[in-house]
């Protein structure tokens, strides 16, 4: 499993082999968890040690779980969902960007045909509201996007 935690610049994985297995839970922590369990052979006593000695076989390593310990804040994705998402996110910047100029246009010529006496800082402030409740749209947006793609 890839994972990246908030604030960090690159991603982190677990283990990748046969015997790792990779479980997730929610739960109503303030903060998410990773606990790893491995299981290893090992000899109960003496007798077993001189009898297997030489073979290696004393602390084997036998199977991994990891269990993460999620919030709900969390999203569980696919690789392949990554990178459909960061694709469909790069093409959607530009449109976006370009539809929020016209958005803001057109409720700036709004306001000031409501108010004609509208300064230049009561329209850069409207600008600014404007700017701040699309953007809070569109990442409420996304995120109820990405918790439908999510896999559980």
């Amino acid at each position: 499993m890839v994972y990246k935690n908030q604030g960090a610049k690159k991603t982190t994985h677990t283990q990748a082999d046969a015997k790792t297995v990779n479980k997730f839970a929610r739960t109503r922590e303030q903060s998410a968890q990773l606990l790893t369990t491995t299981k290893r052979y090992t000899y109960k006593n003496n007798f077993f040690k001189l009898f297997y000695a030489g073979l290696g076989t004393n602390h084997q390593y036998i199977s991994r779980v990891n269990k993460f310990q999620i919030t709900n804040d969390w999203i569980v994705l696919t690789p392949k969902q990554v990178k459909q998402m960061q694709n469909q996110m790069k093409s959607q910047q530009a449109n976006s960007k370009a539809q929020l100029q016209e958005v803001i246009k057109k409720q700036v010529v709004a306001a000031r045909m409501q108010n004609p006496n509208m300064t230049a800082a009561q329209q850069a402030a409207l600008v600014k509201k404007i700017q701040t409740t699309a953007v809070a749209k569109a990442s409420a947006a996304a995120k109820t996007k990405l918790k439908a793609m999510s896999i559980e």
